[in-house]
Formats: C-alpha cells, sequence, structure tokens
C-alpha cells in the first residue's frame, strides 16, 4: 500500500471533537506538534487525511488510535500506488498551511 484516505466521523459534540483533534496533533503536550505539519500528510478537510506510508507510517496510527479513543467512526481508502492528482503539479499538502488549525475557530 502506497497511501490512504482517512475520514473519521465528525461527532455532534464540539467537546468531543475538539479533544479528538487535540490527541491527533498532541495539543496537550507542552511540544504540540499538528500532524497536517509532517511530510506525506495532506489534510484535504477538517476530517478527511492523505497520508504517504513511505513517508510517514506514524501519522496512520495516531488518526486511527485518537479515532478509536473518543469511539469515533472512520473509513480508509486504500490507495496500491501514488495518487494521481489532476491538474499535473497539485500539491494536496499545500491545502492547509501557515497557522491552520481544526481545533480553532
Amino acid at each position: 500500500m502506497h497511501s490512504a484516505l482517512i475520514a473519521v466521523e465528525v461527532p455532534q459534540s464540539r467537546n468531543k471533537w475538539r479533544d479528538f483533534v487535540a490527541d491527533v496533533d498532541n495539543l496537550g503536550s507542552a511540544s504540540p506538534d499538528p500532524l497536517y505539519k509532517h511530510p506525506g500528510i495532506a489534510l484535504l478537510g477538517d476530517n478527511v487525511w492523505l497520508l504517504n506510508f513511505h513517508k510517514n507510517p506514524g501519522g496512520f496510527a495516531r488518526i486511527v488510535t485518537a479515532a478509536a479513543k473518543h469511539n469515533l467512526k472512520y473509513g480508509i481508502l486504500q490507495f496500491d500506488a501514488a495518487p494521481q492528482w489532476f491538474p499535473d503539479g497539485f500539491n494536496p499538502e499545500t491545502i492547509y498551511q501557515a497557522g491552520a488549525s481544526l481545533g480553532s475557530g
């Protein structure tokens, strides 16, 4: 498997979602570490990530572990080869940039 798209259910409770995001991004630690800033991980929407297993296999575990901890449903779409984006040259890792955070707002 080359990559996977992971979509996590957004719960009705904003607090539950905020807690999930805090776990995914280590926001409760002394050194917050937003997952979307890691190489090989693209945050495509508030609850959808594209992960490249060749560049960052640990990101998958972070999302799945946090979803399980907070009893959130998730779906995984596997890609055997690198996803082909059109138009050519589009980089999904640029969608969420500088200061973007799921927990804000």
